[in-house]
């Protein structure tokens, strides 16, 4: 599985198969957006390095939750 199919799997496409298809599961424009930025871009494909990465950022409905000091 690529890491493009494992995060459709766990984010759009179960959004899709529910009544919040509208509100959740992307991030778009309307959308609840819950998020974490990370200190560097995850690898293609995605291996255990994504271990070592370090949370820069977290967001949870779209609204800052916590910034790495």
């Amino acid at each position: 599985m690529t890491f493009a199919e494992a995060l459709y799997a766990y984010t759009l496409g179960p959004a899709e198969t529910s009544a919040w298809g509208d509100q959740i599961g992307s991030i778009s424009i309307g959308k609840w957006a819950d998020f974490v930025v990370v200190d560097r871009r995850i690898p293609e494909p995605a291996d255990k390095s994504l271990f070592d990465m370090a949370i820069e950022a977290s967001y949870f409905a779209g609204q800052e939750v916590y910034r790495k000091p």
